[in-house]
């Protein structure tokens, strides 16, 4: 099973892997969460979409305990949360 840091850890290079040539200004883990059942992380991390409004977005992943694969991304805004 991984642990919260390394559920992180892979939900941070997950995100850097698919947008290579995307700047995240801001970028850091704002939630973590172990479901009931303890099989998945929910990994929270925000970022600046825009700077100069200081607009937050936020991407939303699911991840295994069992072995950290990534399931699900979503993205979310600050005004949906």
């Amino acid at each position: 099973m991984i642990d919260v840091k390394e559920a992180a850890s892979v939900a941070h290079d997950y995100l850097k892997g698919l947008s290579k040539d995307v700047e995240f200004p801001g970028l850091e883990i704002e939630e973590v969460e172990l479901s009931d059942d303890e099989k998945f992380w929910f990994i929270t991390l925000g970022y600046y979409d825009d700077v100069v409004r200081r607009t937050r977005k936020y991407k939303i992943f699911k991840l295994r305990t069992q072995d950290g694969q990534v399931l699900s991304m979503k993205m979310k805004t600050q005004k949906e949360l």
